[in-house]
């Protein structure tokens, strides 16, 4: 399993999903999310990645722009 810590960032986050599926946290949400999807993350939410163990390619699960 890939999963990234609860963190923040001071500047907006677009994250699209190249590759992968699993669950992401933004703020108090738990959503799905698979490859295609789209993100915007506002400045100081505290949000995480957690990419399902048979989707997470280390080389190819994420694009953050």
């Amino acid at each position: 399993m890939l999963l990234a810590k609860l963190h923040r960032h001071d500047a907006w986050e677009l994250y699209y999903v190249v590759h992968g599926q699993g669950n992401r946290t933004a703020g108090d949400t738990l959503q799905p999310f698979a490859a295609g999807d789209v993100a915007l993350i506002p400045p100081s939410m505290l949000h995480r990645w957690e990419y399902a163990p048979d989707s997470a390619d280390a080389r190819r699960t994420r694009t953050c722009i």
